[in-house]
């Protein structure tokens, strides 16, 4: 086990407070592989990999006020917690490197198959 998994394992809630738009998270990736519930900036990226059926986790980057109600909203309520580590989790297996093998390969199959 890694030095840091801990904190993730010992975390009721991951918070990623990002300004701007990335390519991707490695905090986001371990908070769902780990499934955990999480509260993120509105960046395009965020909203891109989590989807609107989250839309409760999303706060605007830089607004304080709308962080800390978010972060009171799941943690005064552990319904909400759960349903939110709930999707998290699937939607961490439905973006695993497995999955994705499987769907390309299915694809390249298909290809395959209408060349014929």
């Amino acid at each position: 086990m890694k030095k840091w998994s801990i904190f993730f394992i010992q975390a009721d809630l991951v918070v990623l407070p990002y300004l701007f738009s990335v390519s991707a998270s490695g905090p986001l990736s371990l908070a769902m592989a780990y499934g955990k519930p999480v509260i993120v900036s509105r960046t395009e990226f965020f909203e891109e990999i989590l989807g609107n059926q989250y839309t409760l986790i999303f706060f605007p980057p830089r607004d304080h006020n709308a962080l800390a109600q978010r972060i009171i909203e799941v943690l005064s309520t552990r319904e909400y917690a759960d349903q939110i580590s709930r999707k998290i989790r699937e939607k961490a297996i439905e973006l695993s490197w497995e999955r994705i093998a499987i769907l390309t390969l299915e694809l390249y199959k298909k290809l395959l198959n209408t060349r014929r």
